[in-house]
C-alpha cells in the first residue's frame, strides 16, 4: 500500500477535503474494473485519467498530442508530450473548449469554444515554444461571430485554409475560410458534417446524411476539379463541385480522417446492433475502419480483401479499392487521428471511460510482423473459451444458446477476432488460411450472439469458396442457425436439422474428413433425445474412418461421457481405456480420457489414505504410459501433503522429477510443488537456492516456466524481506527488497519497503538519488514517477521510533512528492499507492498547521515581535 496516515483526527471538513481525490479514484476503479482489456497486441494507452480524454491531435512534429478533457471540471483543451508524458492545460474557461486542430508549424491551435455563443464558434490559440515546451501566447482570437452552431475545424496543410461546419442556413455545411478570412464560402448544400482535409491539396473528407443515408455516409469533394467530373447521378446541389461517396447502405460512418499518403482513410463505423434496439445507429458500439480511395471514380471492380468482399456492398467500389476493419466493437473506438509516424489515435472507453489510445496503421503494423500468423498460433494464443472446437458444432450451439459466456470469456472472443481480421486482410496469406479464418470470424460473432454477423461470413465462404473445408462448415453452421431460429417444434426442428445436415453430406460425399466430423456431430445430436442412436454413430465414427485418429478418438471420448451420464461406469471406464490403447498419439483426447479414468478410480472414495492406495494402484496399471502414470502419482503426492506428511509428499515429488525427465511441464509442477513444500517447512535458504537454480535452468528453454520460477522467488524474498524490516533489521531488509527488484522491477510493495527501510536508517536520499537516476533513463516510467514522490514524502514528515515528528514536517519536500505522484497519475490513474501517499501528504500539511498552532509561543510572538 502506498503511505498513509493512522493516527486520524476526528475532522469532517478535513476528511472531506483531504480524501476527497481518493473517494474519486476508487469509484473510478471499481467502475473500470469489470470492462475488458484493450487488444493486447496493437492497443497503446496514451492518457489515463478518471475523466474524459477526447478528440485527439497529433502534431506535425509528432510531439504533442491536443485532446479536449473535462479533468478540471468542464472541457478544455489540453496538451500532452509524447515522449515524456508532461501534460499542460492550454485553455481555462468555465465553458467548454474542445475540438483542436494544429497548423503545419505548431504555431497555434484553432478549436472550438462555447465562451461566447453556448452552441460554438471557432478560435485561435497562438503558441511559442519556450526551452522545448508550448506555451500559451495571448488570448484566445474568436475567428468566427455567428450565433449558432460554428465547430468541426480542419486546416489545409498548404495555405492554412480551414474549412468548417455551420448551420447558418439551417442546417450543417461545409463552409471555407481563407487564411486572411478575406473570403467566405459555402462548400456543401446538401448536409455535411466532420470534414477533413487531405494532405493532397483540394480534396475533402466529411460525412453526409445525403441520398437517404439515415446513419451516415463518407463522401470525399475535389474543391479544384473541372465541372465534367461531376455525376449528375448523384443527389448534389448544382452549386456543389464535384462530390462522391466512398460508402453507403445502413451503417452508421463518420468522422474520416485522411493517411499521411492521401491514399486512404481511416473513418468511425457502427454496424452492428450491440445495443440490442434492433436498429444501427450510432449509440451503437463503434470500429475503425480504413478504405484506400481513388481521388476520381475508377472503370471496372476492384478486388480488395476478404473484409472489403464481404461489406463490398457498404462501398462504392468505383471509388473505395479496398477496406478492413482495424478494430473490434467492443474497444468503441471514436475520433480517429492519423498521425505523420503512420499511428493512428483515438479515444476509447474501453477502460470505463474515455482515455486516448493509439495504434499502428495497416501498413505499420504489416512492416513490423512480416508473416502473418496462423490459424494455429491464433488457436493457442487466443483458444475458443471453455476448449471449445470451430467444428464441435453441438458444443458450439450449446454454448451460445445457453447465454453462458462470461466478461473474461467475452474479451476473449473479440481479442480473437482481431487476431483473425489481421489473418483474413493480409495479402499474402494463403487462401486456405484466409477461408479458415473467415470461417472462425463467423464462428465468434455467433458465441457472442451476433447471428447476422455471423452469417455474413458463413454466407460469404459458402459462395465465394464452394470447395474449401470451411464452407462446408459454414453451410452447416448455416443450417444450424436457420433451424435454430425455427419456431416448429422440438421433435420437427431436430428432424429438420438431421435432413439438412444430411443433406450437406450428400452434396460432399468425398469429403472424408466432413463425413467423420458430421457423423460426429449427429451423434452429439442424438445425445440428447436418444442415448442407443448416439452411441450407434459413436461407434459408426470409431468404425468408418481409420485414416482420422483424432475425430475417432474425440468421438470414442464422447460416449464414454455419455456412459457417465447414464451411470454405466464399467463401459465408461472401458471406453476411456480404448482411447488411452489405440488413440495414445491423440493427446488432447488421451489425456482427458486419462482424467476420466483417475476420477472413476476414486468415486466414491474419501479416505486420504485410500485415495493414495488408489493412485498407487492406478500408477502401477499404467506404468507403461508415461503421460498417464505420472498424473495419479502427482495426485497422490498432492494429498500426502494435504495430511501434513511433507517428507512423504516431497519423496514423491522427487519419483516423478527423476522417473519422468522427459515431460517437461509435469516435471516443473513436480518442481514448483516441492518447493512449496519446503517452504512450508521453513528452509527458506534452501527453497530460494532452488528456485534461482530452477529460473536460470529455463531461461533459455522455456521462457514461461522461468518466469514461473521468477515470480515465486520474488514473493519469497518479499516475505522474507517483510519479517526483516518487522523485527528492525532495516539494513538486511533493504538489501532484500533490493534482491526483488533485480527480478521485479515494478514490485511496489518492493519498492515500498526498501524506501521505508532506508528512511527508517537516516538514508531515504541514497533511494531518492537511485530512482533519480533511473529516471533519466526511463523518463516515462510511472512506478519510478511514484518512488520519488514516496522518498520525498519521507523527506517531508519522517518517522522517529514509529511516529510522525512535528518538527521534521516540511512542506516544500511534500509538494515536490504530491508533484510527482501526480506525474504518476498521469500515466496510470488506478495507480492507489500514489492516492494514498497524496492522502497522507495532505493530511500532514493540516496538521502541521494545528501543530503550529497548538506550540507555545515564544516572548517575542506573545509580545507581538
Amino acid at each position: 500500500m502506498g503511505r498513509s496516515f493512522v493516527n486520524k483526527k476526528n475532522d469532517k471538513n478535513y476528511m472531506r477535503r483531504t480524501h476527497l481525490i481518493l473517494a474519486v479514484a476508487l469509484l473510478w476503479l471499481s467502475s473500470a474494473a469489470a470492462q475488458p482489456s484493450a487488444d493486447p497486441a496493437a492497443a497503446r494507452q496514451i492518457t489515463t485519467h478518471p475523466a474524459a480524454d477526447l478528440e485527439p491531435r497529433l502534431s506535425p512534429d509528432g510531439e504533442w498530442l491536443a485532446y479536449a478533457s473535462n479533468r478540471s471540471g468542464n472541457y478544455d483543451i489540453w496538451i500532452k508530450n509524447i515522449h515524456t508524458g508532461r501534460t499542460r492545460q492550454l485553455t481555462k474557461h468555465r465553458s467548454d473548449d474542445f475540438h483542436p486542430v494544429w497548423d503545419k508549424k505548431n504555431r497555434y491551435i484553432i478549436f472550438v469554444s462555447q465562451r461566447s455563443d453556448a452552441k460554438g464558434d471557432l478560435f485561435r490559440l497562438n503558441l511559442r515554444s519556450v526551452l522545448g515546451e508550448l506555451i500559451v501566447k495571448g488570448a484566445p482570437e474568436r475567428l468566427t461571430t455567428y450565433m449558432g452552431f460554428d465547430g468541426y475545424p480542419t486546416l489545409s496543410e498548404f495555405d492554412e485554409h480551414i474549412a468548417w461546419v455551420s448551420d447558418r442556413t439551417g442546417r450543417p455545411e461545409i463552409w471555407l475560410q481563407t487564411k486572411r478570412r478575406q473570403d467566405v464560402r459555402q462548400l456543401t448544400h446538401g448536409g455535411a458534417t466532420h470534414p477533413a482535409w487531405s494532405p493532397k491539396q483540394g480534396f475533402l473528407a466529411f460525412t453526409s446524411f445525403r441520398d437517404d443515408s439515415c446513419n451516415g455516409d463518407i463522401w470525399i469533394i475535389n474543391l479544384y476539379a473541372p465541372k465534367e467530373l461531376f455525376e449528375v447521378k448523384t443527389a448534389t446541389d448544382s452549386l456543389e463541385r464535384p462530390m462522391w461517396p466512398i460508402t453507403s447502405g445502413p451503417d452508421a460512418d463518420g468522422f474520416p480522417i485522411w493517411a499521411p499518403d492521401a491514399n486512404s482513410l481511416v473513418f468511425v463505423r457502427s454496424d452492428m446492433d450491440t445495443d440490442g434496439d434492433g436498429l444501427l445507429t450510432p449509440a451503437d458500439k463503434s470500429t475503425l475502419w480504413s478504405v484506400d480511395v481513388l481521388h476520381a471514380p475508377g472503370d471496372g471492380r476492384q478486388t480488395g480483401g476478404l473484409s472489403y468482399e464481404i461489406f463490398r456492398n457498404s462501398f462504392n467500389d468505383r471509388i473505395a479499392t479496398n477496406a478492413r476493419p482495424l478494430t473490434s466493437a467492443h474497444l468503441q473506438a471514436v475520433e480517429p487521428d492519423y498521425s505523420a509516424d503512420s499511428d493512428i489515435y483515438y479515444a476509447s472507453d474501453i477502460k470505463g471511460n474515455y482515455d486516448i489510445w493509439s495504434m499502428p496503421s495497416p501498413t505499420k503494423a504489416a512492416d513490423a510482423e512480416g508473416k502473418p500468423k496462423t490459424v494455429a498460433q491464433i488457436d493457442k494464443t487466443e483458444p475458443l473459451p471453455q476448449d471449445l472446437h470451430g467444428q464441435e458444432l453441438s458444443r458450439l450451439v450449446h454454448y451460445a444458446e445457453n447465454d453462458t459466456t462470461n466478461s473474461e470469456e467475452t474479451n476473449s472472443l473479440w481479442r480473437r477476432i482481431s487476431a483473425l481480421q489481421a489473418v483474413t486482410d493480409n495479402t499474402s496469406t494463403p487462401d486456405a488460411e484466409k477461408w479458415q479464418a473467415a470461417y472462425g470470424l463467423g464462428v465468434c460473432y455467433y458465441l457472442l450472439g451476433y447471428a447476422q454477423r455471423a452469417g455474413d461470413y458463413f454466407s460469404f465462404l459458402k459462395q465465394q469458396a464452394p470447395e474449401s473445408e470451411a464452407a462446408v462448415w459454414a453451410e452447416t453452421m448455416l443450417s444450424i442457425m436457420e433451424h435454430s431460429n425455427s419456431a416448429a417444434a422440438a421433435a420437427e426442428h431436430r428432424a429438420a436439422l438431421f435432413e439438412s445436415v444430411n443433406a450437406i453430406r450428400d452434396k460432399h460425399p468425398d469429403n472424408t474428413a466432413y463425413q467423420a466430423k458430421s457423423t460426429l456431430l449427429i451423434a452429439d445430436m442424438w445425445q440428447e433425445v436418444d442415448a442407443d442412436s448416439a452411441e450407434y454413430y459413436y461407434r459408426r465414427v470409431d468404425r468408418l474412418f481409420p485414416g482420422y485418429d483424432d475425430i475417432r478418438a474425440h468421438s470414442l471420448y464422447n460416449l464414454g461421457l455419455l456412459y457417465i451420464k447414464q451411470e454405466h461406469y464399467p463401459h465408461a471406464l472401458q471406453t476411456f481405456l480404448t482411447v488411452l490403447q489405440n488413440y495414445y498419439q491423440q493427446q488432447e483426447w488421451a489425456l482427458k480420457a486419462r482424467d476420466e479414468i483417475v476420477n472413476l478410480f476414486v468415486r466414491d472414495t474419501h479416505s486420504g489414505d485410500e485415495l493414495v492406495a488408489r493412485y498407487k494402484m492406478l500408477y502401477a496399471q499404467f506404468s507403461q504410459f508415461d503421460l498417464i502414470a505420472v498424473e495419479p502419482l502427482m495426485r497422490a503426492a498432492a494429498v500426502t501433503a494435504q495430511k501434513g506428511d511433507f517428507d512423504a509428499a516431497i519423496g514423491l515429488y522427487d519419483f516423478v522429477i527423476a522417473q519422468y525427465p522427459n515431460l517437461e511441464e509435469q516435471n516443473f509442477q513436480a518442481k514448483m510443488a516441492r518447493i512449496d513444500l519446503i517452504i512450508q517447512k521453513g528452509e527458506i535458504v534452501q527453497a530460494a537456492a532452488e528456485l534461482e537454480r530452477l529460473r536460470t535452468d529455463y531461461e533459455k528453454s522455456n521462457a514461461v516456466f522461468a518466469q514461473d520460477a521468477t515470480d515465486k522467488l520474488a514473493l519469497l524474498l518479499l516475505n522474507s524481506a517483510d519479517e526483516l524490516a518487522a523485527s528492525k533489521n532495516y539494513e538486511l531488509a533493504a538489501a532484500r527488497y533490493k534482491s526483488v527488484l533485480r527480478l521485479a522491477s515494478r514490485n511496489l510493495r518492493a519498492h515500498q519497503g526498501y524506501i521505508r527501510s532506508l528512511a527508517a536508517i537516516g538514508k531515504v536520499d541514497k533511494a531518492l538519488k537511485e530512482y533519480s537516476i533511473e529516471l533519466e533513463m526511463h523518463p516515462n516510467n510511472n512506478v519510478l514517477h511514484y518512488t520519488i514522490g514516496l522518498c520525498y514524502s519521507y523527506k517531508g514528515a519522517q518517522l522517529v521510533d514509529g511516529k510522525i515528528d512535528p518538527a521534521t514536517v516540511n512542506n516544500r519536500f511534500l509538494k515536490l512528492s504530491n508533484d510527482m505522484l501526480q506525474r504518476a497519475l498521469e500515466y496510470n490513474y488506478n495507480l492507489i499507492d500514489a492516492y494514498l501517499t497524496l492522502s497522507f501528504n495532505y493530511e500532514m500539511w493540516e496538521n502541521d498547521q494545528r501543530w503550529e498552532k497548538a506550540a507555545p509561543k515564544s516572548f517575542w510572538r506573545k509580545a507581538g515581535g
